[in-house]
């Protein structure tokens, strides 16, 4: 899998859980912003589109913590 774009690297640290994880994760940053698009899109295409809809929203509403540790598993 290649690694995220710096683009998308750049978004995923614009958040407060993806600033927190690009500096745990350091130079390993770009592969696990890749492995975790890769998670989420997984994810979500099993689901309807109400479904994932209903999902980010709930996710999007979550604090900085809880979303750095669902980050993390996911990131492997």
């Amino acid at each position: 899998m290649a690694p995220a774009s710096s683009a998308e690297v750049k978004l995923f640290a614009s958040t407060p859980a993806g600033r927190t994880l690009m500096e745990e994760w350091g130079s390993a940053g770009a592969e696990r912003v890749s492995m975790l698009r890769s998670r989420a899109a997984r994810m979500t295409a099993n689901m309807s589109e109400d479904e994932a809809d209903d999902f980010w929203t709930w996710f999007d509403n979550l604090d900085a913590g809880p979303v750095a540790a669902i980050f993390r598993k996911l990131a492997g």
